[in-house]
């Protein structure tokens, strides 16, 4: 329903394979196994992604 709504509005769609997202560092895109980043400290991430 939600893909036929963004389709109806000319919103162009991004599929991302979801293998490894939750661990995506937002700030250096590193891949790490904890929560927090050893660098940066963020230990969100952010669930839209802008390209």
């Amino acid at each position: 329903m939600l893909i036929a709504k963004v389709k109806l509005l000319g919103v162009p769609i991004i599929f991302v394979d979801p293998k490894e997202t939750s661990k995506n560092c937002p700030s250096c895109r590193g891949v790490f196994s904890y929560i927090k980043h050893p660098g940066t400290g963020i230990s969100e991430v952010p669930t839209v992604l802008e390209h």
